[in-house]
């Protein structure tokens, strides 16, 4: 069993952006992620067996889904997971229908997933016990074209991912 997820994984030079913005929030009293495995999740998967595992690999989980531009401009802090995140200034239509396709992809596989509402997100501190400063503003413009499926590693590698495969979105003129 691997533990799996399904996210946006940013190009180099999107993720060092993303880096640079999340060095600017002081997470006191936090575990910074490193920048190597920032990432946008789009849908948590949890435990999932061999089977299941195949069924994903060999699937187009969006096969419609376009390409799309994130403008991440909003850094903030959620209490109650005492996690510290970066976020998209708007959430474009796109970014939810490919939520969508790959909770419906994941559920195709025989996979049950927890439907909640969708908070797209880039989690840079997990543990944060204070509310972060250095909320200023910044803007990381990430052209999105392609997900990935995301295995999240345990043992001595723990807090680590390791991209299983990609999959390329549309561009907008439908190619």
């Amino acid at each position: 069993m691997s533990r799996l997820f399904f996210a946006l994984w940013p190009d180099e030079l999107t993720r060092g952006a993303l880096a640079a913005a999340a060095a600017r929030v002081d997470v006191r009293e936090g575990r910074r992620v490193r920048a190597a495995d920032l990432h946008l999740t789009l849908a948590f998967l949890g435990n999932v067996p061999g089977a299941a595992q195949a069924a994903l690999m060999t699937a187009e989980p969006a096969p419609r889904a376009a390409a799309f531009t994130l403008e991440v401009g909003l850094a903030g802090w959620w209490r109650s997971s005492r996690v510290a995140w970066l976020a998209p200034l708007e959430e474009p239509l796109a970014l939810h229908a490919l939520h969508a396709a790959v909770s419906d992809a994941a559920a195709a596989a025989g996979l049950a997933i927890e439907r909640r509402t969708y908070r797209p997100h880039v989690t840079i501190a997990r543990q944060v016990r204070r509310s972060p400063r250095g909320l200023e503003a910044f803007a990381v413009r990430w052209q999105v074209t392609d997900f990935a499926l995301v295995e999240s590693l345990q043992g001595a590698a723990a807090g680590r991912y390791e991209v299983r495969r990609r999959w390329a979105l549309a561009d907008r003129a439908g190619n």
